[in-house]
């Protein structure tokens, strides 16, 4: 299947598998270090098991992160500085 990268939200692991919250969620037996390679600069990688894209980002604290579709996702502990980095080198 193929999603277009736009379309992607973010990208977490549960067990074996990598889900690809998109449209819908897609879950796929690859490791996150195989997606974080073909993805492009617009993707973040948040510690071990999670990869956000910047353009869905609407908030950031040093707990969680705010999506567009109001989903918070737990910011582990250390990605806060480097995530707002990238957001600002996005801009």
């Amino acid at each position: 299947m193929r999603i277009a990268q736009y379309d992607i939200r973010h990208l977490d692991v549960r067990q074996y598998y990598v889900t690809v919250h998109a449209v819908r969620d897609y879950p796929v037996r690859r490791s996150l270090s195989e997606f974080e390679s073909e993805l492009s600069p617009e993707f973040f990688r948040a510690g071990r098991g999670l990869i956000v894209n910047l353009r869905q980002i609407r908030r950031v604290t040093k707990r969680d992160v705010m999506l567009a579709d109001g989903t918070s996702l737990p910011l582990p502990r250390g990605a806060y500085e480097p995530l707002n980095r990238a957001i600002i080198e996005r801009t």
